[in-house]
């Protein structure tokens, strides 16, 4: 009967032990597994991810310095050359001007005798074409000696606005132009007012 417990136990012990060695290699892969999918895993999301992103991504260092100096100078731009500001005019005014990259949905250049104090403007014609140097006169019969003139690049509902008021003949004035569409302005003073 010992003898019998013996083998009985021995066998207890093998099995237990295969039991064991069985658990302990499926053990050894899943750790293996593990050791190679975390640091792959981790390994693509710390390095390789952004990496594909940040080549993906627009930044500022991946353009051309040129590239952004180009899209800086093609802001609209529209100059009143003469006469400078401050100068003296006589009634009939002639001002030169130059307009260069003057947005499509902008299209229409506008001289314009601004009046802030009572918030209304006076377009003046002709209407000018964008892109370009230009001269224009016209003739300002204000009552005040110190007036505004402005160059404005406007869009189609503006222009329309514009064009209506000058073939209706109206002598009002039109209400201010939003400065977000003036290029530039300067203050001249009338001779003689």
């Amino acid at each position: 009967m010992d003898r019998k417990k013996n083998i009985q136990d021995e066998m207890a012990g093998i099995v237990r032990a295969a039991k064991i060695s069985s658990n302990h290699s499926a053990l050894k892969k899943f750790c293996r597994r593990q050791t190679f999918y975390i640091p792959a895993i981790t390994l693509i999301l710390i390095v390789i991810v952004p990496l594909l992103f940040g080549r993906l991504a627009p930044t500022q260092n991946n353009y051309p310095k040129n590239l952004l100096q180009n899209e800086i100078s093609r802001q609209p731009v529209g100059r009143i050359v003469t006469p400078s500001n401050g100068a003296s005019t006589p009634r009939e005014v002639t001002i030169t001007c130059f307009t260069k990259n003057v947005p499509f949905d902008r299209p229409f250049i506008w001289a314009i005798v601004d009046v802030p104090s009572i918030g209304l403007c006076w377009p003046k014609k002709p209407k000018i074409k964008p892109d370009g140097n230009f001269q224009i006169r016209f003739y300002e019969g204000g009552p005040n000696k110190d007036f505004n003139v402005s160059l404005y690049a406007v869009g189609y509902g503006l222009n329309k606005i514009i064009d209506q008021w000058h073939k209706n003949g109206i002598f009002g004035g039109l209400p201010m132009i939003p400065s977000k569409y003036k290029l530039d302005s300067i203050t001249l003073s009338l001779n003689g007012a």
